[in-house]
């Protein structure tokens, strides 16, 4: 039977028990917890992660486990990042994220924070990378939380190490770049040695070396890599002595010594032999053939840039290419030298062999120009999905920013209702009882002249406190509104507001009907900001605010005949009242358009389906 029909069949038993077993046993947070467990020791190797990290996710579901769905969600963007499909993995990362801000867990909104960074880190976003390591930091730092605090640390110096890569970068700013990552790979060993985080200090050790490595220091950075390899060969963790091995090499290669570079090498293949790790092993034999290619061993050089370029499955570029030829020739050199002085051909085989290795020339051309087509569809493949998964991210951001207003604005709906009510019903009563008692107290006790006067006028001033009271209360939340809908309060709206200097006028056209109360909430507050926004700034003698309603859509308008403004000025300069139009409009989907010249008034129009 066939390997992966064995794995598939594993795969297939372990669902079939950990069914049978969640059927037998009630869900609850031990067995979930197993499930994830599972998942993330799985996490490299095998398929059968993602199935338990499904069914950890369903029996949370079923269980209504906020944090589990939230765990199981990352295990599944965790395998998916493994498997290098960024979309999916990003995917569920944001959902798990939107979860973690409901429920405030500062730590799981870092550690997330971690997994998006990572993701961007490979995307080649360093801006968009660095700002998610940043906020984790700031997090780790105030809850004290050390080893994640060494971790991100890490990560930050390792995006300054390979930030080359994600942007053009001179010489100079190089090697800024890989003063900087060492100076957080430092700050990540010291903390890591601190809290006997073994792991954490000899990686940031071995990214220390390798970064000196980088600014031509290998001898410097030498001790640092040893360090490393020597205590990951005492631990299980194979991949990352693969890795630091593999630094160990380019390092001893870097500093001339070869006979230990390829030992080191030697040992990264049979560890992948013994182990079957595949990742990254084609940027191992290019490193062993441009070792063997310095030491003069060009047979050695020619067979493992060959398994490189198999194992790829196509030359990169014209570069590429070139370097094979060279190693081709290097060696079929190699040959001919010996042949001549073991068999001294004669000359006709000699003139057989020359055109032999001419055609053998073209045929490796005719190869490269092949592989280099190849690579270029490849290429425009892999940027168009790129483009794709950029988008799909800035889609589901989108989407979480657009939650995140719908809950702002609700609570300050709640919050305007809350306090008018309060207003209205607590400290209006509270003011009313105390006029009729100041009244009553009139009537009953005798005063002179200047006293009722005084007194005559704190009733009228009293008067005047519980008018305002009840003004604010409306504002706060209009009556009209949530008892007779939008057309009627904007009515009532502009007649109150109207004053001596400033006419405020309300025109209606088509059928009115009730529509949804985020709708006729949003609105009104949209046309209240927009007015009192012409009251300030205008500088207009007349408003004119206007309700159009169809059957399946509300438009708006407030004009005024005011001194106007620069509508880019304006946009650009992003100001609050602007803002939270904008944003009410956007949070219903709705659409917004501004018309202002200076001189010549303004009109904003406002538009919603429904």
């Amino acid at each position: 039977m066939c390997k992966t029909c064995s794995r598939w069949l594993t795969v297939l038993f372990i669902m079939v028990l950990t069914r049978t077993v969640i059927a037998a046993k009630p869900a609850d947070t031990i067995v979930i917890s197993n499930l994830l467990e599972k998942a993330s020791a799985a996490i490299f190797h095998e398929d059968s992660a993602l199935i338990y990290s499904r069914e950890a996710l369903r029996l949370s579901k079923e269980a209504s486990l906020d944090n589990f769905i939230s765990l199981s969600l990352q295990r599944i963007g965790d395998y998916y990042l493994q498997k290098e499909v960024y979309g999916k993995a990003t995917e569920y990362y944001l959902e798990a994220l939107k979860i973690e801000e409901l429920r405030d867990d500062k730590l799981r909104i870092a550690n997330l924070g971690l997994s998006m960074a990572f993701v961007y880190f490979i995307m080649e976003e360093f801006s968009i990378s660095m700002d998610y390591y940043q906020k984790a930091l700031a997090v780790y730092t105030s809850e004290k939380d050390s080893l994640n605090l060494a971790r991100v640390l890490r990560g930050i110096g390792k995006l300054h190490d390979v930030r080359e890569f994600c942007e053009p970068r001179d010489s100079l700013q190089k090697k800024n770049d890989f003063k900087t990552a060492i100076s957080y790979f430092k700050q990540s060993a010291e903390i890591s040695k601190k809290i006997d985080y073994a792991d954490g200090y000899y990686l940031a050790s071995l990214n220390i070396g390798n970064t000196l490595r980088k600014l031509e220091k290998p001898a410097e950075g030498l001790p640092y890599i040893i360090k490393a390899v020597d205590y990951l060969r005492g631990t299980q963790k194979h991949e990352n002595l693969f890795a630091a091995l593999r630094t160990l090499g380019i390092c001893y290669a870097n500093m001339g010594r070869f006979d230990k570079a390829i030992s080191c090498y030697y040992e990264c293949v049979g560890l992948s032999e013994k182990f079957n790790m595949k990742a990254g092993i084609q940027y191992l034999y290019e490193d062993m053939a441009n070792v063997f290619d310095k030491a003069g061993q060009y047979k050695n050089a020619r067979d493992y840039y060959i398994k490189y370029m198999i194992l790829r499955d196509s030359v990169y570029n014209a570069e590429k290419s070139k370097q094979l030829f060279e190693l081709e020739r290097k060696y079929q050199s190699e040959k001919k030298e010996k042949e001549i002085l073991k068999l001294k051909l004669s000359k006709k085989r000699q003139n057989l062999f020359m055109v032999a290795l001419v055609f053998l020339a073209l045929l490796i051309a005719l190869m490269a120009l092949h592989f280099i087509r190849q690579y270029r569809n490849k290429r425009i493949i892999a940027e168009q999905e790129n483009k794709i998964n950029r988008q799909i991210i800035s889609e589901l951001e989108k989407e979480k920013q657009l939650v995140a207003t719908h809950a702002v604005l609700a609570g300050e709906e709640s919050e305007r209702r809350r306090l008018a009510r309060d207003l209205h019903d607590g400290l209006g009563s509270l003011l009313t009882g105390l006029k009729l008692k100041l009244a009553n107290m009139k009537g009953n006790y005798i005063l002179d002249e200047e006293n009722r006067a005084d007194f005559g006028n704190a009733l009228t001033m009293l008067d005047s406190a519980v008018s305002e009271l009840r003004r604010v209360a409306h504002n706060l939340m209009p009556e009209a509104l949530i008892r007779y809908g939008l057309k009627d309060a904007l009515e009532d709206f502009c007649t109150n507001i109207e004053t001596a200097d400033v006419k405020v006028i309300f025109r209606f056209y088509g059928n009115f009907s009730r529509v949804g109360q985020k709708i006729e909430t949003a609105s009104f507050r949209i046309v209240q900001e927009l007015v009192n926004n012409a009251l300030k700034h205008a500088g207009a003698a007349q408003i004119i605010v206007q309700m159009v309603q169809d059957d399946n859509r509300l438009s708006l308008s407030v004009q005024d005949n005011g001194k106007g403004f620069d509508k880019n000025m304006v946009e650009k300069s992003n100001t609050v009242g602007l803002h939270s139009v904008k944003s009410r409009v956007a949070s219903l989907n709705g659409m917004i358009d501004i018309y202002s010249e200076e001189g010549k008034g303004t009109e904003i129009s406002i538009e919603f389906s429904y």
